[in-house]
């Protein structure tokens, strides 16, 4: 197949809405437990090198179900690690893996001052106490206290398709191995799908976008719901310099409800350095499958 192409097909894709790979995962428990995707802008290392990096992140999530189905009212720090090795100039494998813990937090009382200040709607936020944990799906589980988990292991496999001075494209497949089994939070099915990056550097100025498409399965504690078996994902990207700005679209598993709508957001970062990276993110509406506000550091020891 030809690298014009092979263009050609990937530009299509992406003009088509076909969503892709994040920066960093939505930090969403009710979706993230049925497929967790961890890849960021990076493309292929050179033969031979080693890449490792440490994330952390923490998300204020409050989302409610006004039928009473269902609540997500929460704070996640989260621990991110992903060691790649390039095996070729072309090809690189992957390992990703991530641990979190739910909490009550500290930031409600931020969040809903903003809110009021700004006459924006809390979406009765008044029903709970405030840095609480309440989250609960139907009858399928029920968290009020704090608990932490491990999510998958997801290898990949990421192959350079072309490269030239301004422009690169590469392309993943991946599969997330499950280690625990925990309603709400965790799968004991597998996932596995295919991703498509690009990238476009003129001096200081890089866009960046990818796309995928993943096939999941559902788990024991949601067999009488009725599940997407194909999610899909979008993430842009710009920098410069330091400075990068860039917007996520992740769609839903539940195909009913008010937890079917698509994520939404939008993330600011800095690079004080070539290996420490800090930034916040923001949901958009709908706003019914996103944390309100999420901040990240990010790190590469090497």
């Amino acid at each position: 197949m030809k690298p014009k192409f092979l263009r050609s097909i990937a530009a299509l894709w992406l003009l088509c809405g076909l969503p892709a790979l994040s920066f960093a995962d939505v930090e969403f428990p009710l979706v993230q437990a049925l497929c967790y995707l961890p890849f960021g802008e990076e493309g292929p290392l050179e033969k031979n090198r080693i890449s490792l990096t440490i994330q952390l992140n923490y998300s204020n999530v409050y989302s409610l179900d006004f039928e009473g189905i269902g609540v997500n009212d929460m704070e996640i720090p989260s621990l991110e690690l992903a060691l790649r090795t390039g095996v070729t100039d072309s090809l690189t494998l992957e390992l990703h893996t991530r641990i979190f813990s739910l909490t009550g937090g500290f930031l409600d009382p931020a969040i809903e001052g903003f809110h009021n200040l700004f006459g924006l709607p809390n979406a009765r936020r008044d029903r709970y106490e405030r840095n609480g944990i309440h989250y609960f799906y139907h009858d399928r589980f029920h968290y009020t206290d704090g608990v932490s988990g491990a999510g998958p292991l997801v290898l990949s496999a990421c192959r350079r398709l072309t490269r030239s001075d301004h422009q690169t494209w590469a392309a993943r497949i991946f599969v997330g191995i499950p280690l625990f089994d925990r309603p709400g939070l965790t799968s004991d099915r597998l996932f596995w799908g295919l991703g498509l990056t690009a990238e476009n550097k003129w001096r200081d100025l890089v866009l960046s976008y990818s796309g995928a498409v993943t096939r999941i399965y559902s788990p024991d504690w949601l067999q009488e719901e009725s599940l997407r078996s194909i999610l899909y994902f979008f993430r842009a990207q710009v920098s410069y310099h330091r400075a990068l700005i860039g917007g996520v679209l992740k769609t839903s598993p539940y195909q009913t409800g008010y937890f079917s709508t698509p994520a939404l957001q939008l993330y600011a970062g800095y690079r004080l350095s070539d290996r420490l990276e800090l930034g916040i993110i923001e949901d958009l509406p709908p706003l019914d499958t996103t944390p309100d506000i999420g901040f990240y550091l990010k790190y590469h020891p090497f």
